[in-house]
């Protein structure tokens, strides 16, 4: 996120809604499972984090990793959908995704599942364990 890198903040309407934050990786290796086991999953995966955390539990956690503040800004879903319009985004697609932080708001993202442990055999990453692997893409220049 470039917010983070360059200003230092996270912007979101999620409030103090949580969310079960996963990495690529963890995602990457239960698709990996899906196509090579040879018994078929024959399923959805709800593939999720270790832990629900807020975004301002994600800004404590980088400024720690990082050495320098990260502040989650709490936005209005408005505020949230005409940031994104600025930034670029369509209009509908700013819409869903500005509502999508106010569903995290309501509690509705909270989740825990154990389906990167029973399909890869490893526990997920945290999202402290992600920061400090992914800590470069966050530096600034």
């Amino acid at each position: 996120m470039p917010t983070i890198r360059d200003e230092g903040k996270i912007y979101t309407a999620a409030k103090e809604g949580k969310v079960p934050f996963i990495s690529a990786e963890d995602i990457a290796g239960v698709a990996y499972r899906g196509l090579v086991d040879e018994k078929s999953h024959d399923c959805d995966h709800v593939i999720v984090g270790p832990e629900n955390l807020t975004y301002g539990q994600l800004a404590e956690t980088l400024t720690s990793v990082l050495g320098r503040p990260i502040e989650h800004v709490n936005y209005t879903e408005d505020q949230v959908r005409e940031r994104l319009v600025k930034l670029g985004l369509n209009e509908g697609y700013a819409k869903m995704l500005s509502a999508l932080d106010t569903s995290v708001s309501q509690g509705k993202e909270e989740l825990h599942n154990d389906v990167v442990e029973k399909v890869t055999g490893r526990r997920p990453l945290t999202f402290k364990e992600f920061a400090e692997k992914s800590r470069d893409v966050w530096q600034k220049a």
